[in-house]
């Protein structure tokens, strides 16, 4: 995904729960305000809807930082789901590697 440019602003709070998560506000380009709570996402693990990975650059007094949207989980329809794979040579892997579709044949 391309990376999107943006002059949005990030605020980091306090931390608010057990797992390290920090409040924040997010001041968008156009104005708008988003608020929220930023958790760091251990690797390997799948992000939730609404769940978006930022790339930060610290920009000022404190915790303020300008963000670029890296990617979005968001309901706008970045995200369509997973990659749907139908060809005939993925169904003659898919049994090869892990057995026939067919039940009950000796």
């Amino acid at each position: 995904m391309a990376e999107k440019e943006s002059d949005d602003i990030l605020h980091i709070g306090p931390p608010v729960n057990a797992a390290g998560g920090r409040a924040f506000y997010r001041v968008k380009k156009d104005g708008e305000v988003e608020t929220g709570v930023a958790n760091y996402i251990p690797e390997g693990e799948p992000l939730q809807p609404n769940q978006d990975i930022l790339k930060v650059e610290h920009c000022g007094p404190g915790l303020a930082f300008r963000v670029k949207d890296e990617f979005s989980t968001d309901a706008k329809g970045n995200r369509s789901g997973p990659a749907q794979v139908n060809s005939e040579a993925f169904k003659d892997g898919w049994d090869r590697i892990f057995g026939s579709r067919t039940v009950g044949v000796a």
